[in-house]
This record gives C-alpha cells, sequence and structure tokens, in this order.
C-alpha cells in the first residue's frame, strides 16, 4: 500500500512539469470532450474545447447579451428576414495558412446540412432552418432560411456554426484546424486534450502558450490538484467543492449566471412514467428548497420551469409542486401502484452532487415501498444507454445559448436530431414551440412560451431541479478567463502570472 501511495504523487508530478510552465494553463476536469468536431459534438465538455479553437460568423459581445461581428464584419437581411447577407472580414487565416473566405464559410454550412443519418444532430435542432448557403463573391456569403427563424443569431453564436478550414476534411480524420485563438496540438482520450497558441490570430496577441485539459477520474482527484498547484483550473460542481476551496488564499473564485438547467427526466414510454399520475407524484417526492440547501447552499436556485428565471419568456405565474408525501400517496393510488415498484435512476458517475440527490431520492422513496435502483456511470456511456431508452429516470443537465427556443425545443419535442431524454412526444406542445421559432416579435414568442411551459408543468415529462450558477475556481495568478453565455470557459484573454 505503501508503494502505491508513493507512486501516485510521482505519477501526477511528472504530468505537471512535463505541460505546466508560467505561460500554459491545467484545466481539471473529470470528463473527457466526445468529439471536437463542430456540429458532431453535441456535449458540453466537446463544446467548450471547440469554441477555443474555433469561431463563427457572429459571437457575444464579452460580458453582455449583446450579438457582435466576429468573421463577419456587417449583415443585413432581406425578405422578411428569410435571407441574410453576411460581409466577411478580408485577411484572416485558418491554423494551417489556408485563406478564411466564403468558400470556406459554404463548405462548412453545406457539410452539416441535410444528414440523414444524423451525423450532426445540433444542426438539427439550432440551424435546420437554413434552406441553402450561397456564394456571392469571395468574402460575401447569403444564408436562406425557409421560414423566419427568431433566435437565427444566437443560434449561429453556437459552436455548431463554427467555420473549419477546407484542409479539415482531407483524409480519412477530421482535423481540428480553424480561426480561433488557439490550435489543436494533442489528444490522449481519456488522459488530457492540449490546444496551443495561434501565433497569428487576427484578434490580438495571445498571451497563454497552452491549455492543457487533463482528465482525472474522480472529484476528490481534481480536488487535489488544484488544492497541490497541479493544476490551475477546475468548475465547481457542489457546496462541499466550493467549501472546500474557500477560504484558500492561494486561489480565486470566478462567477458567472449560468443558462443552464438539471433536471429530473421521467422515460414517458417506460411504465410505470407513462402514466402522468407517477410523474407528479414523484414531483410532490423532492423538497426542492431543502435539496438545494443541503447539496448547493447559495450556489444553486430552484427549478420551476426548465427556463431560468432571469431569462426572456420564464414564466412567474407557474406555482412548482411542493413536497408533499400525502399527495404523492394519493397519486400513487390513483395509478394503481399504492403498493409500490422498482425503478432505475441513471445519473453521471463522477458528480458528487447528483449522487446525494439520488440518495435524497431514495431515501425519500423507500417508506412509499418505491426501489430506485442506483445506476451510476461514466457520461458518455451514461449517454449511449439513454439514448437507446434503457433509463426509467435520469438525471440530466443542459446548457443552452440565451433564447428559449433551445431549452424547450430540444429537449421536449421529438423532432430529428433532439435530445429528448424523457421521449416526451405532445404535438401540441411541438405546434407551440414551432410557431415561437418563426415568430419575431418578442412580445409573441414571451406569450408563447409562457404557454408551453403550462403545457409541460402539467404533463411533467421531467421535473426541473435547479440552476446551477457557473462557479470557477482557478490558482489566484490566472487572470482574465471568463465564461460566455453559451456557457462555455474561454481561454482567448487570459494570463498566468507567476
Amino acid at each position: 500500500m505503501k508503494k502505491i501511495f508513493f507512486i501516485i504523487p510521482l505519477c501526477i508530478l511528472f504530468f505537471f512539469n512535463l505541460y505546466s510552465s508560467k505561460d500554459t494553463i491545467i484545466y481539471v476536469r473529470t470528463i473527457d470532450s466526445a468529439s471536437i468536431e463542430p456540429g458532431k459534438a453535441d456535449d458540453y465538455y466537446s463544446d467548450e474545447v471547440i469554441s477555443n479553437i474555433f469561431e463563427g460568423l457572429v459571437r457575444f459581445k464579452k460580458g453582455t447579451l449583446i450579438i457582435e461581428p466576429c468573421l463577419a464584419t456587417t449583415w443585413e437581411v432581406k425578405d422578411n428576414d428569410k435571407r441574410w447577407i453576411f460581409k466577411l472580414r478580408k485577411g484572416v487565416k485558418f491554423h494551417n495558412g489556408e485563406i478564411f473566405d466564403a468558400g470556406a464559410v459554404v463548405k462548412s454550412f453545406k457539410k452539416r446540412m441535410g444528414k440523414s443519418k444524423l451525423e450532426y444532430k445540433k444542426w438539427e435542432y439550432l440551424l435546420s432552418y437554413i434552406k441553402d448557403i450561397k456564394l456571392i463573391d469571395r468574402y460575401t456569403v447569403e444564408i436562406v432560411l425557409n421560414k423566419a427563424y427568431g433566435p437565427f443569431l444566437s443560434a449561429l453564436t453556437d459552436p455548431v456554426a463554427s467555420i473549419v478550414a477546407p484542409g479539415c476534411y482531407k483524409g480519412i480524420n477530421f482535423r481540428p484546424i480553424g480561426t480561433g485563438p488557439f490550435k489543436f496540438e494533442k489528444w490522449e482520450k481519456g488522459k488530457y486534450l492540449i490546444i496551443k497558441r495561434n501565433e497569428f490570430y487576427w484578434d490580438g496577441k495571445i498571451e497563454l502558450s497552452k491549455v492543457t485539459y487533463k482528465i482525472v477520474k474522480s472529484a476528490y482527484t481534481k480536488f487535489l490538484y488544484i488544492k497541490n498547484n497541479i493544476a490551475d483550473v477546475s468548475k465547481i460542481r457542489s457546496a462541499k467543492e466550493y467549501e472546500e476551496f474557500k477560504g484558500n488564499k492561494k486561489v480565486t473564485f470566478l462567477f458567472s449566471p449560468s443558462f443552464r438547467i438539471h433536471y429530473l427526466a421521467f422515460n414517458t414510454k417506460k411504465e410505470p412514467f407513462n402514466k402522468v399520475e407517477v410523474r407528479r407524484a414523484f414531483c410532490h417526492l423532492i423538497d426542492k428548497k431543502m435539496l438545494i440547501k443541503h447539496v448547493f447552499q447559495n450556489l444553486a436556485i430552484p427549478a420551476v420551469t426548465p427556463i431560468p428565471p432571469y431569462l426572456f419568456g420564464f414564466n412567474k405565474k407557474i406555482v412548482d409542486y411542493d413536497y408533499n408525501i400525502e399527495k404523492v400517496k394519493e397519486l400513487l393510488k390513483k395509478s394503481g401502484l399504492e403498493n409500490g415498484f422498482e425503478c432505475s435512476l441513471f445519473y453521471t458517475k463522477t458528480n458528487i452532487a447528483l449522487n446525494k440527490i439520488v440518495n435524497i431520492l431514495i431515501k425519500n422513496a423507500r417508506p412509499l415501498n418505491i426501489i430506485i435502483k442506483k445506476t451510476a456511470l461514466p457520461f458518455n456511456e451514461m449517454r449511449k444507454r439513454i439514448d437507446r431508452g434503457e433509463h426509467d429516470m435520469v438525471i440530466m443537465g443542459w446548457i443552452a445559448g440565451p433564447d428559449p427556443d433551445v431549452f424547450l425545443y430540444p429537449t421536449l419535442t421529438m423532432k430529428k436530431g433532439n435530445n429528448n431524454r424523457a421521449f416526451y412526444d405532445n404535438p401540441k406542445l411541438t405546434s407551440i414551440l414551432e410557431e415561437a421559432r418563426e415568430t419575431l416579435q418578442k412580445e409573441k414568442r414571451i406569450k408563447l412560451y409562457e404557454r408551453a411551459q403550462e403545457i409541460i408543468h402539467n404533463d411533467v415529462p421531467w421535473n426541473p431541479l435547479f440552476h446551477l450558477k457557473s462557479i470557477i475556481v482557478c490558482d489566484k495568478n490566472v487572470k482574465n478567463l471568463y465564461i460566455d453565455p453559451n456557457g462555455y470557459l474561454i481561454f482567448k484573454n487570459a494570463t498566468k502570472i507567476k
């Protein structure tokens, strides 16, 4: 045992010495990226890397929700918002030296359009309204929509709309070549992914030499990396993690409002959760305020609907399901399940906070003879299994851009490419959400989203649990990190002073 205990720190120090320097940041996380090809990735851990390598036509202005030019410089809208003409930035080069121009934009978009095998799932729910993209001249493109689409510009800020170099598709495997502040260097899957400075970045000098995304197996190991100055940056996922670092003079915190929802999804295609009474019963089985206080303290707020309360379209009139065991019993009796049942609950293995929530739910359900079987899995394996519908329930997180459409349409309709973990299909809801997408007047969109939330609250395909604030812990010498409105940690302006 002594030998094993001694070897582990040596391995850590070896990694640290190999990849750490005064202008290198090590970002430690428990989950690896699934892909770094824009569009193919539809998980957070992939897109946060993609956001530092690639860029799109537009972006959010730092620290705001204002959309500003990026690889496009200007745009104009014609034909009732169905034709968008973008003038492109000149003098930009991809990481491999290729010239950025309209041809690259057209090729990037065409590659992701109309894929029958859902190779680019995220494209389907964010940008499927694009009918065509045309090259007007070397630095002008026209995007034609089949219908007006309210969130169009916001959708273009997502990594799925990133522009890749034409040379990315030479050969069998995708080569990650963008125009962004960092270039891809190396990826040892399950261990680390390294990006390095783009020396010829068009939008200013990049101070950092490299960023290493280091993968560790547990939240405790992640804690040790930061505490012992082996890594520089990590995300806080629970109050326990926050308390471990609070008062440590060697670290500082970055707080940011988060467009994120964690929810308990019920598989509405499987018994007993095909019965709305059972789904409602489970909503009364959770005391969200106590759960938030016990697990997150002031780091999260209870969720009432899938939309965060600080985002336009949130329905303030909806009253959440209260913790009420008598109502649980009443609803179970109405469904013919007053004697209890067994069910499975899937969640991510490395998340301490989710494990606590699951244990609380199991404890609350046990007196009612409801036996909940925990299935804790690595994130990517869990996604594959819930995509096949193996779960009865699953606790998932969803991070989205600042528009109600991307909180509701991809997660609660059965349209192609969506991430509907509840397998919930309500034609009336889908119709309302599609009307809201195609409406340009903000006030009308708000009314439609309010109605949509009423339907969701009544049918309860999921129980919205909490909105977790984005909190980054980092070495006090790391400066100028920021989290963009899509929720990704951006290293473009970061510095590290030793």
